[in-house]
């Protein structure tokens, strides 16, 4: 029996959490049949406890806020959390902002080099970006009409990463890809 008392207790109390107290007293009333449909209107009586319900719910919640505003220090570290949880926030964004602007760097960074050479060696790298082809010069002269390192590649059969193998140069270097043939430098030696 006690158990069952608790229980029910325990019932009452969630009722009344979940609504108010004035709610529940007129359900119980309404249930045990001192109250009549007919003889009161209930929807006007249900719109009156909903509305007290709210304006008493805007009013514990402007009660809490006067005693947080009357105490400063309480004030002062509520002000100071939400400061904190924006600037936490704010890093987060920038953080992920940040985050995709690198791979999204990188990426083009990896697709730039499997379709360009970007560095041959000290005294040549600066005229890659010079891309321009006379095309009828090379026609004229029966030469392939090749305007980016990826139409070379394409025309040598090897890939770009080899292309840039074999055509980087550096002074100090003791190894050459560059071929090099004995030829006699005038008419007389050949003769």
């Amino acid at each position: 029996m006690r158990n069952n008392s608790t229980e029910r207790r325990q019932e009452i109390y969630d009722k009344i959490k979940a609504s108010s107290k004035q709610e529940y007293i007129l359900s119980e009333m309404k249930r045990l049949g001192f109250w009549n449909e007919g003889e009161l209107d209930f929807k006007a009586v249900n719109t009156f406890f909903n509305e007290e319900r709210e304006l008493s719910q805007k009013l514990q919640k402007l009660l809490k806020e006067k005693k947080v505003i009357e105490d400063p220090e309480a004030f002062l570290a509520k002000k100071h959390q939400e400061r904190k949880l924006a600037s936490k926030q704010s890093q987060k964004a920038t953080k992920e902002r940040r985050e995709k602007e690198r791979l999204e760097k990188a990426e083009r960074w990896r697709v730039s080099k499997e379709k360009d050479i970007i560095y041959l060696g000290e005294n040549y790298s600066h005229q890659l970006n010079e891309q321009i082809s006379n095309t009828e010069r090379l026609k004229s002269k029966n030469l392939p009409v090749l305007h980016t390192a990826e139409d070379l590649a394409k025309a040598m059969n090897i890939s770009i990463s080899e292309l840039r193998f074999l055509s980087f140069s550096r002074k100090n270097s003791k190894i050459s890809h560059y071929k090099r043939f004995q030829m006699a430098k005038n008419l007389v030696d050949i003769v």
